[in-house]
């Protein structure tokens, strides 16, 4: 699997984007929505939003699943900076983990910003239905 976060033009860097992409040769099933650590000395980890697609994403190899975090709130929130972001998968059961962490590939510049809140939609076979809500929502 590997992982590749992006940023929409028109949104300041408030939420990565994540394509996943299934680099094996079988088909592999993300379930929920992925667990994501920005690593530090004390690792945050996003919770989940009310956001659609909350069962399972079912990739076959060279597929794409998608989620996006919400990074930082508008309104000059204080925000810390982080240079390496991974994601760890949950197994069938919540908040079971499977497989080990895979980097993200973070946009040009290498970091991204986040607040004492930051949070992680559930992934998404539709890259558009994930684009929607998060730029229309939040």
């Amino acid at each position: 699997m590997s992982i590749t976060g992006s940023f929409e033009r028109q949104d300041s860097e408030r939420n990565l984007f994540m394509t996943a992409v299934n680099t094996g040769t079988s088909t592999c099933t993300l379930y929920f929505y992925p667990i994501v650590r920005f690593v530090t000395d004390s690792e945050v980890q996003p919770p989940p939003m009310e956001s659609p697609a909350r069962t399972a994403a079912t990739i076959g190899p060279g597929e794409k699943a998608y989620s996006a975090v919400r990074l930082y709130r508008e309104g000059g929130s204080r925000t810390e900076n982080r240079t390496a972001v991974k994601v760890f998968f949950h197994d069938r059961t919540p908040n079971d983990e499977v497989g080990g962490p895979v980097s993200v590939k973070l946009p040009q510049g290498g970091f991204v910003n986040i607040d004492s809140n930051p949070m992680v939609t559930f992934w998404n076979l539709d890259a558009a239905a994930v684009k929607s809500y998060m730029f229309k929502v939040h």
